[in-house]
């Protein structure tokens, strides 16, 4: 597996080709944090990798975060538990799809850990370009995980 952040989003986005877009690399990776984005008109959708210190406070941290969410999004709709282990030691997911006036498109919040590795998805398609299937959902997490081997 390999541990190293800079490295592990370099694959990712090598290897990653779906409906949330061409992420790219943002600026200075490093070893211990590197991120990736991909931009969806007026959102970002962006993938993480870290090693952190205090692994279990930051996934945590993130569970919470995505919790947050089922409450502030609920007036779009609901976000349903996207339960897929990718491989990974523990995970939390959700994905909410809407339909406003005829405009399809979702939002999908993953967070997973393994080796030390902590993992964050926040990805959107709210361009009006379709909701989000959950075989969609399963495609990011797998590039991830396959960018880690």
């Amino acid at each position: 597996m390999i541990n190293d952040a800079a490295k592990a989003i370099d694959a990712f986005t090598r290897r990653y080709d779906g409906m949330f877009g061409r992420f790219k690399v943002d600026a200075d990776p490093e070893p211990g944090f590197a991120t990736a984005s991909s931009p969806d008109r007026d959102n970002t959708s962006i993938v993480q990798f870290s090693f952190p210190e205090d692994l279990v406070t930051e996934f945590e941290n993130h569970k919470t975060f995505i919790e947050s969410k089922r409450i502030r999004l609920e007036p779009m709709g609901v976000l349903e538990k996207f339960e897929y282990s990718g491989g990974f030691t523990e995970s939390l997911g959700g994905i909410l799809n809407f339909d406003l006036m005829g405009k399809k498109g979702g939002f999908l919040y993953y967070t997973a850990h393994v080796g030390g590795m902590l993992l964050f998805i926040q990805a959107y398609h709210t361009a009006g370009g379709g909701q989000i299937p959950y075989e969609e959902a399963e495609q990011i997490v797998n590039a991830v995980r396959e960018a880690l081997d």
